[in-house]
């Protein structure tokens, strides 16, 4: 960002071919993504045919052949389902675990193009970069210009971000909403309309329907803002506060109530987003998981599978009871393996990387990383400014309990990127100010 709020063109520019680059070389390459488990998959009649319809000759991560047979069999009028079954999804049976909008969006990708994978690329980079952008945005909202062009740079150079566009992830979507639910928060604090709340509660509804994590990161930043708002001037009494919230949960009821509608005739259970949080949770808090740091490098084998007798959202209930029931047993195992994945959600990179060219990426996790720790504790310790600070800070620090409940790791942590950017650029903005107030202290006579 520059004065005068309108965008800077390089960083944009840079995001855009780095995106494009990555995904040419997963096409060209896909082994060389350390990240997925890509194959060798079948042998396709012509390299055209194999780089538009990649998914049916390239094998695929587990959860991106998942999302793409949801896609396909929504474009054939079947609905939402797998073919080899998901976790809690019994292979051909209809499937709400992987939420709504990103097989509704892939669908809608290849209804238009013919199942073009490119064509999602494109899209999902036009997503990505637009992100980029976003960043840059909300930075110089929270902390400034200077702060907007750090966090349009960092977004735009970080391996992650870079990455996600290229794979079929519900990360493509997840990262730009992450950002606009904060963006929704912090238009609203600065307008105070009716109309905002009600943007605010659409973004956070559609943040569940492509990750329900999103829909609990959502709520905390509206909390967030809504108490800056009580607290900030001109202040919101709690009075005229109430059309804002009931606008914020008309949004997000409007755009759940037909995903919730159809699993409540399918499940005859409430399940406004998916049904991965039952498992989620009980597969990293289940008896005997064992305590350490390098336990949690890895996802444990999923000790999940479908219940006879039990459709999906009634086995995900009992898996999430069994999880709360294991953490009220054991509350010391429990709290000392969240406690790890605490620490482990600030270096998410294993011990074992592979090869040395790895390690610049490793340097540069960590530095982000260490970064963005300072910038929080920024956040939180500037009441001066708390407004479009507070929703910012307590989006990532709801993503942070979160991801200490459940998995750490790269692409774990991919969603929250965008926040840990925008805390790292506050971060060296200050940083780099302090430096050269007291490097000009001491220059003076």
């Amino acid at each position: 960002m520059a004065g005068g709020g309108s965008l800077t063109v390089a960083p944009v520019t840079v995001a855009a071919v780095l995106r494009v680059g990555a995904a040419i070389a997963l096409l060209a390459t896909p082994a060389t993504f350390a990240l997925r488990d890509y194959g060798p998959g079948v042998e396709a009649p012509s390299s055209w045919e194999r780089i538009w319809h990649r998914p049916q000759y390239v094998q695929l991560a587990e959860d991106e052949i998942a999302y793409d047979a949801l896609a396909r069999h929504i474009v054939s009028g079947e609905g939402f389902l797998v073919d080899r079954g998901w976790m809690i999804a019994r292979p051909g049976e209809p499937t709400a675990y992987g939420g709504a909008a990103y097989p509704l969006f892939l669908a809608a990708v290849y209804a238009v193009s013919g199942s073009g994978y490119p064509v999602v690329l494109l899209i999902q980079i036009a997503l990505s970069v637009l992100a980029v952008a976003g960043c840059g945005y909300l930075g110089r909202q929270v902390a400034g210009a200077a702060a907007g062009q750090v966090a349009a740079w960092t977004a735009a150079l970080h391996p992650g971000l870079v990455l996600a566009p290229s794979l079929l992830l519900t990360e493509a979507l997840s990262v730009p909403l992450i950002l606009g639910i904060v963006l929704s928060a912090t238009l609203w604090l600065r307008t105070r309309r009716v109309s905002h709340a009600l943007l605010l509660g659409v973004a956070v509804g559609l943040g569940g329907l492509v990750r329900s994590p999103l829909a609990f990161i959502g709520v905390t930043a509206a909390v967030a803002a809504l108490v800056a708002a009580l607290r900030g001037a001109p202040r919101l009494t709690l009075r005229s506060a109430l059309p804002h919230v009931l606008a914020v949960l008309l949004g997000a009821a409007v755009v759940v109530a037909p995903w919730a509608g159809r699993n409540w005739v399918q499940y005859q259970h409430l399940v406004p987003f998916d049904t991965k949080s039952g498992p989620g949770l009980y597969q990293f808090n289940h008896p005997g998981q064992p305590i350490g740091w390098g336990a949690q490098e890895v996802a444990p084998d999923p000790p999940v599978r479908p219940l006879p007798g039990l459709n999906e959202a009634a086995a995900a209930a009992h898996y999430r009871e069994l999880a709360l029931r294991y953490a009220g047993n054991e509350p010391l195992r429990f709290t000392a393996n969240s406690a790890i994945r605490a620490v482990r959600f600030w270096w998410p990179v294993p011990r074992r990387i592979g090869s040395p060219i790895l390690w610049p990426g490793v340097l540069a996790y960590g530095v982000l990383s260490l970064l963005a720790l300072i910038g929080v504790w920024l956040l939180l310790r500037s009441p001066g400014s708390a407004g479009p600070r507070w929703p910012l800070a307590a989006a990532l620090l709801a993503g942070w309990l979160l991801a200490a409940l459940s998995a750490v790791g790269l692409r774990h942590r991919l969603t929250l990127e965008p926040l840990l950017v925008l805390a790292a650029s506050v971060a060296a903005v200050h940083i780099a100010r302090a430096w050269v107030e007291r490097t000009s202290t001491r220059l003076a006579p």
